[in-house]
């Protein structure tokens, strides 16, 4: 490898604050003109030992695997009836947001008929017992529904 290129996967890859990897990389200097395949950057950036900052998420495919049928309830939305349908319907659900680099976890109830937030809890935690405060809000603030429904933590 050339100095040159050493030199400019390097500028490159602090001119961006260090959070650009290989992909990103080889996109930055192509649009300067600079062209060089990813892994000729991945050789370098090991060779400089520089690591991007952010490493990418690996999402586990749970649909291939041969059991996992098995372990999954029914979706009993699909199978209401029309009258059971107009009645009071929740969901549940968690979501992950990141602020200043710490974790918080949002539990949202929100009604399936009326597209309306019926509860909700900010927690440093995400565990049942966030959902149980979630849904005991709601409750007491709109009554009992005739379901809740959740996705039991399905990517």
């Amino acid at each position: 490898m050339r100095k040159e290129e050493k030199k400019n996967v390097e500028k490159a890859f602090y001119e961006n604050f260090g959070t650009y990897g290989r992909r990103r990389l080889r996109i930055y200097l192509k649009n300067r003109g600079i062209k060089m395949s990813e892994n000729k950057i991945s050789k370098i950036l090991k060779e400089l030992k520089l690591e991007a900052r952010y490493k990418r998420n690996k999402i586990k495919n749970i649909h291939t695997s041969n059991n996992t049928k098995e372990y999954r309830a029914e979706n009993k939305l699909n199978h209401l009836s029309k009258n059971e349908r107009d009645q009071e319907i929740w969901s549940i659900d968690f979501t992950e947001e990141k602020i200043a680099n710490k974790k918080i976890y949002i539990c949202v109830t929100i009604s399936i008929n009326t597209r309306m937030i019926v509860g909700y809890t900010i927690s440093k935690k995400n565990n049942s017992q966030v959902a149980i405060e979630t849904i005991e809000k709601a409750i007491n603030k709109y009554g009992v529904p005739t379901m809740i429904s959740s996705d039991r933590g399905s990517p």
